[in-house]
């Protein structure tokens, strides 16, 4: 999450602008590590990524076909194909960050 995600999502941040892109993180209370991230782009819902034992989920709500307050969870087998810790690559998230958009 520090490695990949988090400079990738301050760096779109920095070219987007804060009105267009938007993300916070959560941080592990014991070790002070980050454990997900949640980002929306534009007026569009908010995507999360949360981390727990090495497996990932990506979850989006309020946008995209889905009702204020329901989530919409992404498969692991399917894209971004994203399931584990070692899925959070600059690519994966990069894909990820397309669909949203072209869902929004």
């Amino acid at each position: 999450m520090e490695n990949n995600v988090l400079p990738f999502l301050a760096e779109l941040q920095e070219r987007l602008g804060p009105d267009q892109f938007a993300y916070s993180h959560q941080i592990d209370m014991q070790d002070h590590r980050a454990v997900g991230v949640s980002f929306i782009i534009g007026d569009g819902g908010t995507t999360s990524i949360s981390t727990a034992l090495g497996n990932v989920v990506v979850t989006r709500t309020g946008d995209g076909g889905t009702a204020k307050g329901v989530a919409y969870v992404y498969r692991p087998d399917a894209e971004p194909f994203i399931s584990n810790s070692g899925d959070l690559t600059r690519d994966k998230i990069a894909k990820l960050i397309e669909m949203v958009i072209d869902n929004t």
